[in-house]
């Protein structure tokens, strides 16, 4: 990750990866899905990729 540079992909020893809910289909490499907007290994582009938060607009779901 590097967040100054607005990039939040996994890191190989990120304890996101292969940590979502094991009742979910496995991902692409047939493991547990990985926490996060992005999966590990995926390709960034840039599109997309800031979000803003304001209290006024709660409550939020990621999915």
């Amino acid at each position: 990750m590097n967040p100054a540079a607005n990039d939040f992909h996994l890191t190989a020893a990120s304890p996101a990866r292969d940590a979502a809910d094991p009742a979910l289909p496995p991902d692409e490499d047939g493991s547990n899905r990985d926490l996060g907007r992005f999966p590990y290994d995926s390709v960034f582009d840039g599109a997309g990729s800031e979000v803003r938060w304001s209290p006024s607009s709660g409550p939020y779901r990621i999915t």
